[in-house]
């Protein structure tokens, strides 16, 4: 809405994400063509799938993922990523474990491709310097959420930690 109201930069953003969680999955249920229409955008992106659709878009070229302590979705430090379209879907073409293991996230044979920086810093370590236009989210889990399935799987919490990693 702010872009609309050209109350910041159409393009170029940088998004300091305070989360305990990335949020940067591709929206499972909406096709690449439905991202031209801002009326389907605004009623079908929820607080977990709005930054990929941002980053294709071209709004978003740098977000910078600031992250509890606990967190581990994401290896710590920076990467360029590509985004694109795959089978009409938006799709990541990264190794990392977070897109890789998501079907609906990986795409290696994309097209209409955009590139974006990912940094990952954990709370307490100095954001990287900041000289373009920036967009700051502050989700409010990062300053209360623990990973939720640690107290209700107690000990086995490790065991199917490890189970389940890719190797």
């Amino acid at each position: 809405k702010l872009i609309a109201r050209k109350k910041i930069p159409f393009n170029g953003l940088t998004l300091v994400h305070f989360d305990s969680h990335p949020d940067l999955a591709p929206p499972a249920d909406l096709s690449i063509e439905q991202f031209s229409d801002r009326s389907i955008l605004l009623e079908e992106l929820s607080i977990s799938d709005w930054i990929l659709p941002a980053v294709y878009m071209g709004h978003i070229s740098r977000v910078v993922w600031v992250k509890p302590h606990w967190s581990d979705q994401m290896p710590l430090g920076t990467q360029r990523i590509k985004i694109g379209s795959e089978r009409g879907r938006l799709r990541v073409n990264s190794d990392l474990e977070y897109y890789v293991s998501d079907p609906d996230s990986f795409g290696s044979n994309l097209y209409e491709t955009r590139e974006f920086e990912l940094t990952v810093i954990p709370s307490g370590y100095p954001i990287p310097s900041l000289t373009s236009p920036w967009i700051l989210d502050i989700d409010l889990d990062f300053f209360s959420t623990q990973n939720p399935f640690r107290p209700i799987l107690g000990p086995h919490f490790t065991k199917l930690k490890n189970l389940f990693a890719l190797h």
